[in-house]
């Protein structure tokens, strides 16, 4: 019986399902190992999104990044790599798909799934959370399982076909569908961590002070804020608690119920500061205080928010526009200092 598996680095990358696999992949193909969760705040992950669901629960929702679409896409631009995408076809039609790229040693990102059926996670047959991503990287098919990479897992894990049928018959909104995966075809010449810092760097500058729409970014900041003080009007109590939960969980950054800065410390120290070294580029340091102003005026919607169930919507809609504020002098400062900014040796 056939056992194949390909002979890939694996690191930790918590909490980054989706793009723990695309590190692991870019330091295969370069022998460059990135700063933990580089890739991840690279991919668009400080972001801010305003959606509105009449008929959703919670019918109103934030999120501090974008979903895997919109990373995958910001890869290719950043990465200079490109990707097929298969979905919504039967599961041996999937497996045999995945089968044939482990054959011609292309590792396979398998996502959205349902951790519910993953044997190895402590939400194994307890909750159901059908938006994790896992690298599959080789199979046996004696035993009928395949073998994975986690990103909170440092040895590989067996899972057996069962299980996998099982966890990627999910269909979770404007994330993905059923038996969805990626494979990523890796160019000649690969972008150096200076390149990947310019690109990245000035993707997140564009979606935040022009965004495609107006719910995205700064604008989407301002939108909330203005639109906050009619949710009564809008809205039910339910609906408002609901949307509130929501809220405060992704502004968690790490989903622990204690750090809700929206993700705002974290980006600062993890992706800024390395950005300046890859980039020699000290005037960089000189955002990070602004980047703590506004998660500290995260943190006192949230301490608003969970301390009563009586919202002061007011206060939060102007503690909003206040980060509106600081973020449209963040940004339009780093405008500034990458306008300059030329890539020089952009690739591995």
């Amino acid at each position: 019986m056939v056992m194949v598996k390909i002979d890939i680095p694996h690191n930790l990358n918590p909490v980054c399902c989706m793009v723990s696999g695309i590190d692991d992949q870019y330091f295969w193909k370069t022998g460059f190992k990135l700063p933990t969760y580089y890739l991840f705040w690279a991919s668009g992950m400080c972001s801010f999104v305003y959606l509105k669901y009449r008929k959703a629960s919670p019918p109103r929702m934030v999120f501090f990044g974008v979903n895997s679409k919109i990373q995958y896409e910001n890869f290719k631009k950043i990465l200079n790599v490109s990707y097929e995408k298969l979905e919504k076809r039967s599961f041996l039609f999937t497996l045999s798909r995945i089968q044939d790229s482990i054959d011609n040693n292309y590792p396979v990102i398998a996502g959205p799934l349902d951790m519910y059926y993953l044997h190895y996670s402590r939400f194994y047959h307890n909750t159901h959370i059908p938006i994790h991503y896992v690298m599959i990287v080789g199979y046996d098919e004696g035993k009928r399982e395949v073998i994975i990479y986690d990103c909170d897992r440092e040895e590989p894990q067996k899972v057996s076909y069962e299980q996998l049928e099982k966890a990627l018959n999910v269909n979770v909104q404007r994330i993905g569908s059923k038996n969805t995966f990626h494979v990523f075809y890796w160019p000649e010449i690969i972008p150096k961590p200076q390149a990947i810092a310019e690109r990245s760097l000035k993707l997140q500058i564009q979606f935040m002070l022009d965004p495609p729409l107006s719910n995205l970014g700064i604008k989407g900041m301002r939108k909330l804020a203005y639109e906050l003080p009619r949710w009564r009007k809008e809205l039910n109590e339910e609906q408002i608690r609901a949307s509130f939960e929501q809220l405060v969980y992704f502004m968690d950054d790490r989903f622990e119920n204690k750090n809700f800065n929206a993700r705002k410390y974290r980006f600062a120290e993890e992706f800024i500061k390395p950005s300046s070294e890859f980039l020699n580029n000290e005037k960089l340091l000189s955002v990070i205080p602004e980047y703590k102003k506004s998660g500290d005026r995260f943190v006192e919607i949230a301490s608003c928010i969970k301390q009563t169930e009586n919202y002061d919507l007011d206060f939060i809609a102007s503690k909003f526009l206040e980060v509106a504020e600081i973020e449209e002098r963040l940004y339009l400062n780093l405008r500034e200092i990458m306008s300059g900014s030329i890539e020089e040796e952009p690739a591995l």
